[in-house]
């Protein structure tokens, strides 16, 4: 290899290195370009120590109807309501000064549908209407720590109910059109099991054991 030959092959091979360094380089330029973008953009996404204040925010849409209202009302109430297009109000959301809250979703009817509300003695309960308001399943956990799922007929009649009490005894309730308890199956706390019928005079007709 003569004295020329290995200087072309010397300078190649500085020129790749000086393409790889610059390569690296501009690399590591759009690396710090690309944070210190995302930075910036994320600064002005996330605003830092901004509060915005107020008794009540109300929200319309563009024909500048109410579609949202969240305050706090001098009566003490806290609420959270959201209509439709049409004005009915569709989901509401309720924090009273007696210690009673509660969710409620209506329909395109404006009527109440579902309702889950905690009392002011901490028992809790879910409430499913029909489109006529008439309740037709019910959820309950009471205060003294017993359950009960009750269902209901066409006319708000609780026919069926399970329930659980707080010394673990579960039942089945049905009931006539009346709503007159009619049959009752439960265990006893013991394990025991026992069935009762009864007439609509709420007399014995069946009982086992």
């Amino acid at each position: 290899m003569t004295r020329d030959t290995t200087d072309l092959a010397e300078m190649l091979a500085r020129l790749k290195k000086l393409e790889r360094q610059n390569r690296r380089f501009k690399l590591a330029g759009i690396t710090v370009l690309v944070f210190a973008a995302a930075g910036l953009m994320m600064g002005l996404a996330s605003p830092k120590d901004q509060t915005v204040e107020a008794e009540r925010f109300v929200v319309r849409d563009a024909s500048g109807k109410v579609r949202a209202i969240f305050g706090a009302f001098p009566n003490g109430d806290t609420v959270l309501a959201l209509s439709d297009q049409n004005g009915k109000l569709r989901v509401g959301l309720f924090a009273y000064p007696d210690g009673v809250s509660s969710l409620s979703f209506a329909d395109k009817n404006g009527k109440d549908r579902a309702v889950l509300a905690v009392s002011s003695d901490l028992a809790v309960g879910l409430v499913l209407k029909d489109q006529a308001q008439e309740v037709r399943a019910g959820l309950n956990v009471a205060a003294d720590g017993s359950s009960a799922l009750a269902l209901g007929d066409k006319n708000g009649t609780n026919r069926a109910m399970l329930t659980l009490l707080p010394n673990g005894e579960p039942g089945l309730l049905l009931s006539d059109q009346a709503g007159n308890i009619r049959s009752l199956m439960h265990v006893r706390a013991d394990g025991s099991p026992q069935l009762k019928m009864v007439d609509k005079d709420a007399q014995p007709i069946f009982t086992a054991p």
